[in-house]
C-alpha cells in the first residue's frame, strides 16, 4: 500500500468540507418521551391522550407498546433548538418532569397542531415511503 501525497491528502480533505452538497439543516436531536406503555399492561389506543396520533412503536417486535406519533416536520420555534424533548401531555405530570420554558420541550400534540395542510399531506407520503405507522390524523391527506 502506498502513501498518499499530502496534495492527495489535501483534496481529501477538500471533499470531505465542501458545502456544496451538504444536506439542509437536519433540525433539533429530537428525545422522544412519548411512550404510553404502562408496566405490566397492554395499552389500548382508548388509553391516550391524543388517541389520533398514537400508533405503535414497534409492531413486529414489541405489539404491546404505544407511542404518541412525532411529525418528521419540527417547526417555529422548536425547529431552533439543538436538541428537542417531546413528551406526551400526561408524562410530565406522571414523572415530574420538570419543564423548564426554553423551547426544548413540547408535547407532541403541539408539533403536530402546528403544521398545515401542506405539510401534514408531507408528512403522510413521507411516512408511507419510510413503511411508519401513520396516525389517524394523517389519514384524511
Amino acid at each position: 500500500m502506498s502513501r498518499k501525497s499530502k496534495r492527495e491528502i489535501e483534496r481529501d480533505l477538500e471533499d470531505l468540507t465542501d458545502d456544496d452538497d451538504a444536506e439542509e439543516d437536519p433540525g433539533p436531536l429530537i428525545m422522544n418521551l412519548t411512550s404510553i406503555r404502562e408496566p405490566g399492561e397492554t395499552p389500548t389506543i382508548e388509553d391516550s391522550p391524543h388517541p389520533e396520533l398514537t400508533v405503535q412503536s414497534w409492531p413486529e417486535s414489541r405489539p404491546e407498546e404505544l407511542k404518541i406519533a412525532i411529525p418528521y416536520t419540527i417547526v417555529e420555534p422548536w425547529c431552533n433548538e439543538p436538541t428537542l424533548s417531546v413528551h406526551t401531555c400526561e408524562n410530565v405530570e406522571r414523572y415530574g418532569m420538570d419543564i423548564v420554558p426554553d423551547g426544548s420541550h413540547a408535547p407532541a400534540c403541539e408539533l403536530w397542531d402546528a403544521l398545515d395542510d401542506e405539510q401534514l399531506k408531507e408528512e403522510r407520503r413521507m411516512r408511507e415511503e419510510e413503511g411508519e405507522p401513520i396516525p389517524e390524523l394523517l389519514l384524511g391527506y
